[in-house]
């Protein structure tokens, strides 16, 4: 009962987290888009207000600086995710994810040195910089599927020599699978599965 009270606190702490990441970057697109968002008519007293008490905290004195916050607040909230356990997912893939969203969400400042209409430019950066935090946030989620998958499984082959890797199907071992090298037993929590009796020991008979 301890347990599940403190995964569903820990589950509203990463929602928060994930949440106050998002709220810094539309705050940051607020701020530096405010011009076509003036054009759009998406302003209010309230916004203007409630941006206003942020920069006085500082978090705007620079450029960078909001989507930094945003960004480490993301990592927070993926470090503690615990994410489906997915086979497929490589750790190369899952890099080129998260290093292709650093790109676009950090090159995207760029695109406001751009000299025409606001309201382009504006949806231009937007929609750069959304779509490499999407990608971080994807890339970081296939970390965390990676680091789920369990521990190799082990196939007793009842050999003299031990115990034999094995793929995770268990296959049954043709033509003796005299050529493995044996590997001890890690610990009680490998699964274990028996395959394959007759064939591991006929290369041993032959031998003595």
């Amino acid at each position: 009962m301890q347990t599940g009270e403190n995964d569903q606190a820990l589950r509203k702490i990463l929602d928060m987290t994930r949440l106050i990441s998002v709220v810094v970057l539309l705050l940051h697109f607020y701020k530096e888009c405010y011009g076509a968002f003036v054009s759009w008519h998406l302003v209010s007293g309230i916004t203007d207000r409630l941006l206003d008490n942020v920069v006085k905290t500082g978090l705007f004195n620079s450029f960078l600086k909001p989507k930094l916050v945003a960004l480490v607040f993301l990592a927070i909230a993926l470090m503690g995710v615990k994410a489906k356990k997915d086979e497929k997912q490589t750790v190369k893939t899952a890099l080129v994810y998260l290093l292709a969203g650093l790109v676009f969400f950090l090159v995207s400042y760029f695109i406001l040195l751009v000299k025409g209409k606001i309201e382009p430019v504006a949806c231009g950066y937007v929609g750069v910089t959304g779509l490499g935090y999407l990608l971080m946030m994807s890339g970081g989620t296939m970390l965390s599927r990676i680091m789920s998958l369990p521990p190799l499984r082990l196939c007793q082959h009842h050999t003299a020599r031990g115990w034999y890797p094995v793929p995770r199907n268990c296959p049954s071992p043709r033509g003796g699978g005299a050529a493995l090298l044996p590997i001890p037993v890690p610990g009680p929590e490998h699964s274990v599965c028996q395959a394959g009796r007759r064939s591991a020991l006929a290369p041993a008979r032959r031998s003595s």
